[in-house]
Order: structure tokens, then C-alpha cells, then sequence
């Protein structure tokens, strides 16, 4: 399933931070985290149209990938806890203070909150999901190609080199230092080296999105008590 993007400001970022290359399967010969071309997109609506119409065109190209188990997981609906908004928040702000603590997140993941308010509460979830849809993705596509007999280096780099640009985006720090890992062995052509690398990189993914899920859970039982509250 091909990640549905609800609001411009997500496509705006997303299309920002990583260019379109979460929805192809070789990276740009220009930096991921760069701006697009001037006049490129000249407006969120610009950035939402464009990136929607690739997806579409490329989803029809290629085979479609399950949705991946946080997304199944974080849009179930949470029953109301009683417990009170302030106690649900200052949770919330442990977790996220542990994953700083733990290397599983740095400053940009900030910089992504910042960007979050009353017009776009869901700012922050829908570009975790873009994130780890495309991951996941990407790490199916790792693991076909270092099992082959005969590895191709150069598509591996690809693919890591992808994943490395959309780590950095959100801030997933530890998976953004075993990309770059990764991808020296790659450069050397290193097979044994690669699968080592792989296994890492899945390690530090998978223990980020469990945090990631938990993450999204509280922040939708914050949202609801707010919403009962109003009401």
C-alpha cells in the first residue's frame, strides 16, 4: 500500500527534506536533504499535486508493498483512558527524552515537532508513517539483494543511500549512522560486511519503530482527550 498523504504540509516536507526519492528506487545525484530546484514547487498545493501524481505514476509501475505494522497498529482506535492529559503528556515527553538519550533520535526530530500546530495536529504522525513505510520497503529490497549469489554493490548503495537521506529527515539517528556504515562496505564490496550492516540498520529500525508506535498511540489518546474535553 502506497503511503496516503493527507495534507500538503507533509508532502511539502517530505518533498523538501528527501526530494522524491521515497517513492524511487535510486536516489538523485544531489544531496536527499536539499531543496527542490527553484520554482520547482512553488507552494504546498504545488508540492502535494506533484508528489501524489509520482506516486500514482510509479505505483502502477511496480508492485505494491504491505502496509507496514505501525501503520496497521497506530490507526486502531485506542479506548479512553482515564488517565488525566497532563500525566498522558508528561509520559510522552519521557519517551521521546529517552529516545534522545538512547541515540534512536537527534535535533531534527525537533525541528519536525516545530512543525506541528493547531492547523496540522497530525503533522508529526503522518511523516513518522511516510518514514517507516518507506523503510520497510527498502529494507525487503536490501535483504533480496545482499542474499543473492552475485551482489550488485551499486544497487545496494542505492537503496541504503535512499534510506540514509529519509533517517536524516526525521531525525532517526541511529539508523542514519548504520546507513553511512553500510554504505562503506558497499564501496568496497564487501558481502559479508554488507549482511552484518544489514542486520544492524533492521535492528536499530525495528527498536525505533516500537518506540515510534508507542509514541503515536499516546499522542492519539491525547488528541481524543482534548477532543472530550471541548465536547
Amino acid at each position: 500500500m502506497r503511503a496516503h498523504i493527507s495534507s500538503p504540509k507533509v508532502a511539502g516536507f517530505w518533498c523538501r527534506r528527501i526530494g522524491t526519492s521515497a517513492f524511487v528506487s535510486r536516489p538523485p545525484a544531489h544531496n536527499l536533504c536539499t531543496h527542490p530546484p527553484a520554482g520547482a514547487c512553488r507552494s504546498r498545493a504545488a508540492y502535494f499535486n506533484r508528489l501524489l501524481s509520482l506516486s500514482l505514476s510509479l505505483s502502477l509501475r511496480r508492485p505494491a508493498v504491505n502496509a507496514s505494522p505501525l501503520c496497521s497498529r497506530v490507526l486502531l482506535s485506542h479506548p479512553f483512558s482515564p488517565m488525566s492529559l497532563m500525566a498522558l503528556r508528561e509520559q510522552l515527553n519521557m519517551l521521546v527524552n529517552s529516545m534522545y538519550i538512547e541515540g534512536l533520535l537527534d535535533q531534527q526530530f525537533q525541528q519536525l515537532q516545530m512543525l506541528q500546530d493547531a492547523s496540522s495536529p497530525g503533522f508529526v504522525a503522518e511523516v513518522i508513517t511516510l518514514f517507516c513505510e518507506d523503510a520497510e520497503r527498502i529494507l525487503t529490497e536490501l535483504t533480496k539483494l545482499v542474499d543473492q549469489a552475485v551482489v550488485e554493490f551499486q544497487k545496494v548503495d542505492a537503496y541504503v543511500h535512499q534510506l540514509k537521506g529519509s533517517s536524516s529527515s526525521v531525525g532517526a539517528q541511529n539508523v542514519k549512522l548504520a546507513c553511512i556504515q553500510f554504505r562503506q562496505f558497499c564501496e568496497e564490496n564487501n558481502k559479508d560486511g554488507c549482511l552484518n550492516a544489514l542486520n544492524v540498520v533492521k535492528h536499530h529500525y525495528y527498536l525505533l519503530r516500537n518506540k515510534f508506535d508507542t509514541m503515536l498511540q499516546l499522542e492519539q489518546r491525547i488528541q481524543a482527550y482534548d477532543s472530550k474535553q471541548q465536547n
